[in-house]
């Protein structure tokens, strides 16, 4: 992405804790139920919860989401995908006979650590995902676009501006 995000950079330990809780929801939905369905259920989750108004059920949690920044609005379920296809991939790897949960978890693990680092590193906490759909994560204060900073200030007359009709 060459242009630059009119949002700052989001706290790394709330998106830490985000990206927990949705881990703990993917693993129970891995074991609680018999392959494949536990595979795909999870997989799904992982893959399109950012969609849900841009915010997982971690990120609704801590009170971050994930935004298309160009149109200054939540993620959608296309853009949710994009972001996380790598995460959503990895529950998937249970299905291969010759993968245990061991290397599961070493690639989860190894995604989850290689996204971190750069969202960690760069200025507005871009990772690999992000950069696939235009997104990044900001908190949930911050206003996606004007009709978010309320009515009273769409109204307020700007100086040196003429005088709107009331119609």
């Amino acid at each position: 992405m060459s242009e630059k995000s009119p949002y700052p950079k989001a706290d790394l330990l709330m998106r830490a804790m985000a990206r927990l809780f949705d881990a703990v929801v993917a693993s129970i939905l891995l074991l609680a139920l018999p392959v494949p369905a536990g595979e795909a259920l999870a997989a799904a989750y992982l893959l399109l919860s950012d969609g849900a108004a841009g915010q997982s059920l971690g990120k609704r949690l801590v009170g971050i989401r994930a935004v298309a920044w160009r149109r200054r609005t939540p993620a959608s379920l296309r853009q949710s995908a994009l972001r996380n296809w790598m995460l959503a991939a990895v529950p998937l790897l249970g299905l291969v006979p010759t993968v245990g949960p061991l290397w599961v978890g070493a690639a989860g693990l190894g995604v989850v650590l290689a996204e971190a680092a750069l969202a960690a590193l760069d200025e507005l906490g871009w990772r690999m995902g992000d950069r696939f759909a235009g997104t990044q994560v900001v908190d949930t204060s911050v206003p996606l676009a004007l009709e978010e900073l309320g009515t009273l200030q769409r109204f307020q007359k700007v100086p040196g501006q003429a005088e709107a009709a009331p119609w």
